[in-house]
């Protein structure tokens, strides 16, 4: 049984740094904040922590793939730099 209407938070290290994200659960849904959005989710069989760990480390992963593909794309020959 998952704590209803308390805020926690979930801790995940990413690219040697720790990023945190705090969630609440109410009635079947948890709702998070992960990267400064507030991201809900349903709450499934699996613990609302390990689910919120989850959406931060594929937030994470995203952001960190989006640097490497806009640094890629300013280096493209041909392309005005911004700005």
């Amino acid at each position: 049984m998952e704590r209803a209407s308390v805020v926690l938070e979930v801790e995940v290290q990413h690219e040697g740094s720790a990023y945190r994200a705090s969630y609440f659960v109410e009635g079947n849904t948890i709702h998070a904040n992960v990267g400064g959005r507030l991201v809900v989710a349903p709450l499934v069989s699996k613990p609302a922590a390990e689910t919120v760990e989850t959406l931060l480390s594929g937030h994470l992963q995203q952001q960190s793939r989006k640097l490497r593909h806009s640094g890629r794309w300013d280096r493209m020959p041909g392309r005005k730099p911004a700005r």
